[in-house]
């Protein structure tokens, strides 16, 4: 049974896009749709697009919005059976309209790549189940343009392309299904360093669970639909002096949708996640729309 079900990129299909926050939030967290790979052992090439907005309180008590994008190249390689490498960059969009008025930042976000080793791999209960787990690391590293001053340009600091920092991550993987259906579990955490002008944006924090049920429409064609739950946490930002930046950081409960259809060595994903409960910035931002949308070819 050769099925992998993993947290796309962030790992890999990816999940990720840039999960920005708010105006006084200065915060940003990669969210993947963790959406379902099939065919495990095989090495991929995709491209993705992802979109989250947000809306924002202002103090004249208008209403600011912001919007996300990234344009997204992703790739894996297996060296060896139990090992894979993988990375991505992406081409972020980044905007705000305020009082009928566009202001927005476009270019290269960072380069993220990592390591992903297979600790499990097992059939159980008289071959009927498969229990697979993983362990990936990545690193950050930040070849995005980061303006620290980014504020004289009357945006938050949250609209840099890069946060200018190094950062290392751990991602933990499971997955436990038949030839149908399954649940996959998904964890990932970043460890980010100063700025090299001392600001330190928060850790991010993110937790899935998954379940899927896959109908094969013929051998070529199968419908993988998937739904599951989705949290994720983005520490408080600190200055150079080590004090904390009011109203940053953040979390959010979801429930996440989606489907995966899969031709040949081409798979389609879609992922759309619904907030349950939210508090970013304090409560001043709200999340309004996040999806994502992924092609992946298989070799």
């Amino acid at each position: 049974m050769y099925r992998k079900i993993f947290a796309i990129w962030l790992g890999s299909m990816l999940c990720v896009s840039y999960l920005s926050a708010c105006d006084i939030c200065g915060c940003s967290i990669p969210h993947s749709n963790m959406g379902l790979l099939t065919n495990l052992h095989r090495n991929s090439l995709g491209c993705r697009f992802s979109n989250t907005s947000f809306e924002v309180a202002a103090l004249s008590g208008s209403k600011i919005k912001d919007r996300f994008q990234a344009y997204e190249l992703n790739g894996a390689y297996y060296f060896h059976n139990k090992l894979r490498f993988y990375a991505d960059v992406s081409y972020q969009n980044n905007q705000r309209i305020e009082s009928d008025q566009k202001n927005s930042i476009h270019g290269i976000g960072d380069l993220k790549a990592g390591l992903a080793y297979e600790l499990v791999n097992r059939e159980l209960f008289n071959d009927s189940y498969k229990f697979y787990f993983e362990i990936a690391s990545q690193i950050k590293i930040p070849i995005g343009k980061y303006n620290a001053n980014l504020h004289d340009l009357n945006l938050p600091e949250n609209f840099n392309l890069s946060n200018g920092a190094w950062g290392i991550g751990l991602n933990p993987r499971c997955a436990f299904s038949n030839a149908i259906n399954g649940l996959v579990i998904n964890a990932n955490y970043i460890l980010q360093s100063n700025s090299k002008y001392g600001y330190k944006f928060g850790n991010p924090f993110q937790f899935q669970t998954l379940y899927y049920y896959e109908t094969t429409i013929s051998e070529q064609f199968k419908i993988i639909p998937f739904a599951g739950y989705y949290f994720e946490h983005i520490g408080a930002d600190h200055h150079k002096n080590k004090r904390t930046v009011e109203g940053t950081g953040g979390q959010g409960h979801f429930i996440d949708v989606g489907m995966n259809l899969n031709y040949t060595n081409f798979l389609l994903s879609f992922s759309n996640a619904f907030a349950l409960d939210q508090k970013y910035s304090g409560g001043t931002a709200k999340l309004g729309s996040k999806y994502s949308v992924q092609l992946t070819y298989l070799f």
